[in-house]
């Protein structure tokens, strides 16, 4: 009885350990996909590559200038961050199912950065935090515009490209509210009521169904 015991706990540790796996290898697949995509649209700008285009926008060749500027462009971003009451900066690590930073994960995210005068040596977490941060187009210019930084030629426009239906909108606003897919168990009528909050346009659950390609 016991050896069945273990042998039944043996098969469901393999279990969980493939489930995992295939989650991991999903989501790297998802995420390389999204990220071969902003290289091309630029819908979403990662916070490392704003710092950098801000670094050497307002710098010369200086090192210990471009230190500085790297430190006060990713405090500024911290404080931002910080600020807001809805965090809109998306957090795409392969390892992490978390899509978007809630304002006390940013807070402890920022905590060992904290000292007498403020957020300092933040530059430090650029490969272990910024370099997964994602912040949709509109907004980083809205930031960095608001912050005296001139807006990156190569990070493009904002388009005022509107969708020719509901299911063309609603499927732009999908991918955007959720880039790394659609969680588990998300009814059509809270993807429906979601998009009505965020766009004001009433949909139905059969077109939430056409946009995710159920129909």
């Amino acid at each position: 009885m016991r050896n069945a015991r273990m042998s039944d706990d043996c098969r469901k540790n393999r279990w969980r350990e493939e489930r995992q796996k295939h989650w991991r290898e999903k989501r790297r697949q998802t995420l390389a996909a999204f990220f071969e995509r902003q290289r091309r649209e630029h819908r979403f700008i990662n916070l490392r590559d704003l710092v950098d285009w801000c670094v050497s926008s307002t710098t010369t060749a200086g090192v210990d200038h471009q230190k500085n500027a790297r430190e006060l462009a990713y405090r500024l971003l911290a404080e931002s961050m910080l600020a807001q009451d809805r965090p809109h900066v998306r957090f795409l690590h392969p390892e992490m199912s978390r899509w978007r930073l809630r304002r006390e994960q940013i807070r402890i995210t920022f905590e060992p950065y904290a000292g007498s005068d403020g957020l300092v040596g933040l530059a430090a977490a650029e490969d272990e935090f910024w370099r997964f941060c994602w912040l949709p187009r509109g907004l980083a210019r809205q930031w960095a515009e608001a912050h005296g930084y001139r807006w990156a030629p190569h990070f493009g426009a904002e388009k005022s490209r509107k969708p020719a239906t509901k299911q063309a909108a609603l499927k732009d606003w999908i991918t955007e509210r959720f880039p790394d897919g659609v969680p588990p168990g998300t009814t059509m009528k809270s993807l429906a009521r979601g998009f009505e909050k965020d766009r004001h346009v009433t949909v139905d659950e059969r077109t939430v169904r056409r946009a995710l390609g159920k129909a």
